[in-house]
């Protein structure tokens, strides 16, 4: 079969760790129950990451416990004059709250600011290192897409449970430091586990968001017992990775003439589903494209 007919499948299994479930329902404001956040002097609470690349440009975030600067520096990888870029907060009410263990930092209730900014006018095919001016320790690599044709890396994982102490040794023995981007196949953090929370997660996994562009997909973890923890997590901080959907369930981009297709395991992909009608229109739209090459589909 040729290239332009491939199509690949990258799953992810249903990882269950066995330990009993966590977390409940989320809170209801505040940082409460007698412990508080202790909020950075810059802001800055968790992150950065990129996402949402094309041939020209990309978006950074980070997530935000007080207002700040949402200004970040960016220069080529390969060396050339800074610029900055500014980019705007958005400030939100986080309802989770996970804190079954003392010994491990909670997740709290309150008010978060989301932090973004687009930077444009990157030339096609190359990466950029880029720093946020609200704390100049904080920063990572973006890369636009490579042009049809041109080869390119990415780094593929999924089930990342960094409490338990493997995720991290994967990046030590896996992830090359060539890799444009991440793909995520699911279960992105897991309250099941009890010993990790998203204030666990973000620190552990910081070396993988700084890669390159973070392009992850739902899985079961991604609804768990916590009724708040997608809108709060998932949504709030990854949605909107991708082009060419109007839902946060699924999404695609392209690099290279490759075209990705990150879809959801937990709603319905059955014929006839609106996830599969979007799936077909759009693998079939990429086939189109001038210089197309294959698509992945990933879950």
């Amino acid at each position: 079969m040729g290239l332009g007919a491939a199509l690949a499948w990258v799953g992810c299994g249903d990882d269950e760790s066995g330990a009993p479930p966590g977390g409940g329902g989320g809170g209801s404001g505040g940082e409460g129950g007698g412990v508080a956040l202790v909020c950075p002097d810059s802001g800055v609470l968790y992150g950065p990451w990129s996402l949402r690349f094309d041939s020209s440009s990309a978006i950074v975030r980070w997530d935000a416990c007080a207002p700040g600067s949402v200004e970040i520096e960016v220069e080529p990888e390969a060396g050339g004059a800074a610029t900055v870029f500014a980019g705007e907060q958005v400030a939100g009410e986080v309802l989770t709250r996970y804190d079954l263990i003392t010994s491990i930092e909670p997740d709290l209730p309150g008010i978060r600011y989301l932090s973004e900014v687009k930077v444009t006018g990157l030339a096609e095919g190359s990466c950029y290192r880029y720093k946020l001016l609200a704390d100049e320790s904080r920063g990572g690599r973006l890369c636009s897409a490579r042009a049809a044709g041109e080869p390119f890396e990415f780094f593929v994982l999924g089930d990342t449970n960094p409490a338990l102490g493997h995720t991290t040794g994967v990046f030590e023995h896996a992830m090359r430091p060539a890799a444009d981007f991440v793909v995520h196949t699911g279960d992105i953090q897991y309250y099941a586990s009890v010993f990790e929370s998203w204030a666990v997660w973000f620190p552990l996994m910081q070396p993988m968001l700084s890669q390159g562009a973070f392009m992850p997909c739902i899985g079961n973890h991604e609804v768990e017992e916590n009724e708040h923890e997608f809108d709060d997590y998932y949504v709030r901080t990854f949605g909107g990775a991708g082009f060419d959907s109007e839902v946060v369930e699924y999404y695609r981009y392209q690099s290279g003439g490759v075209w990705f297709f990150s879809l959801d395991s937990e709603i319905e992909l059955s014929a006839g589903s609106a996830q599969a009608n979007w799936l077909e229109a759009e693998l079939a739209d990429a086939a189109s494209q001038p210089g197309y090459r294959f698509s992945v589909v990933y879950l």
